[in-house]
């Protein structure tokens, strides 16, 4: 192997491995959450609406970046397993609010804690300051999205 340095623009070396790295993670974090029952993008939801409370429909298709179709078919799954609930908007009858059923909330404090804290392993591989700094920086790029729109 050659030890001369790359001639790619760092930017998009970056753009590359974040790709690989979000499709390496999801994959993991798939294989974390089917010993629980539950899929990653519905234990999102769950966990979302456990630390915010009652979320818009519109804000949870946001938080998980999907589209409108995949957000309803998501929160429809969760209605059928008795998970959330849904009910329109007291003041803005085009809204949906999204609420935890009890049974979620018991669901939440036992298998989906335990899905947390094995995906949770995986920043363990870095130093305390390292993992500040990381938190930092995506949290930069989260703002710099959602100033950009998405």
């Amino acid at each position: 192997m050659s030890s001369k340095p790359s001639q790619t623009p760092v930017s998009l070396q970056l753009t590359e491995v974040f790709w690989q790295f979000n499709a390496a993670f999801q994959r993991w974090a798939e294989t974390q959450v089917q010993q629980e029952g539950v899929t990653s993008q519905r234990m999102r939801i769950l966990y979302a609406l456990q630390d915010q409370g009652e979320l818009k429909m519109r804000d949870l298709k946001e938080h998980l970046g999907v589209t409108a179709t995949n957000i309803t078919a998501l929160v429809s799954a969760l209605e059928k397993e008795q998970l959330v609930t849904r009910r329109t908007h007291p003041t803005d009858r085009r809204a949906i609010l999204i609420a935890l059923t009890p049974l979620a909330q018991k669901l939440l404090t036992t298998s989906c804690a335990t899905f947390r804290e094995r995906v949770a392993t995986l920043f363990a591989t870095l130093s305390d300051a390292e993992a500040e700094s990381l938190l930092r920086m995506l949290a930069k790029l989260k703002d710099e999205l959602h100033q950009r729109g998405q």
